[in-house]
């Protein structure tokens, strides 16, 4: 079992217990304006360091601070992004996208973290992606009911491990929305995957929130995997 399945299993640690008030404040994009000096994390006291430290200064202007006693550590790589080549598609509707290797990609995560019963859920901007990996999900045998969300209907949830299926390939689409690319970059409670284009997010993505987090966190050796590892059973 990796070291992060590891402390993915440790017993959660709540250090604070927060009203409902605040943590629709600190999710509304407007809490941003907030002028205290010191906000502990809503979300983030249960992430780890690096993904709270980042969040913080890139859209909290540093004023949020994340769990120090979390047990997940600093050295681990929580962050991972899995680099595929697939391809935004429309679908039949012409409405919404979907990106089939990033379908396999989030499945293989999905079929080892069930195998390893570390709790997960999986969200993606898109229902089109949504709709295709629910349909994958249960046609691998997987657990597929209350496991595969839309970003919006996701949002003041959260789960041990996250996957992230961005979608996008060639436009930014969803991700010029920094309150809606926030939420979905904020739901981890011990770690997340984020499945896209490695291209895409050195490239035309990265100014968005996410290619600036692949820019920062990616630079840990390790954290970039591709679907290749992961079909050889390379999670980390």
């Amino acid at each position: 079992m990796s070291s992060l399945m590891r402390q993915v299993k440790l017993r959660s640690v709540n250090m604070f217990h927060y009203s409902s008030h605040l943590a629709a404040l600190c999710e509304n994009y407007a809490s941003l304006e907030m002028t205290c000096n010191y906000l502990p994390m809503v979300r983030m006291t249960l992430e780890t360091c690096k993904i709270g430290e980042f969040m913080s200064q890139h859209v909290y202007k540093g004023k949020l601070k994340s769990n120090p006693s979390h047990p997940v550590s600093a050295s681990t790589i929580a962050c991972h992004f899995v680099d595929v080549n697939g391809m935004e598609q429309l679908d039949t509707g012409g409405k919404s996208s979907f990106n089939q290797q990033e379908v396999e990609a989030v499945i293989l995560i999905a079929e080892h973290l069930q195998e390893e019963n570390v709790p997960f859920r999986i969200i993606t901007p898109y229902d089109a992606q949504r709709s295709a990996i629910e349909q994958a999900l249960q046609g691998g045998g997987l657990n597929w009911h209350d496991k595969c969300f839309n970003v919006d209907s996701f949002q003041g949830n959260e789960d041990h491990v996250i996957i992230i299926s961005v979608v996008r390939s060639k436009e930014l689409g969803f991700l010029t929305s920094l309150q809606r690319t926030n939420v979905m970059l904020t739901r981890c409670q011990r770690g997340m995957y984020i499945v896209s284009s490695r291209g895409f997010l050195e490239g035309k993505g990265a100014d968005s929130l996410v290619g600036k987090m692949a820019a920062e966190l990616g630079k840990r050796p390790g954290a970039w995997l591709t679907l290749s590892d992961l079909s050889e059973g390379r999670f980390e």
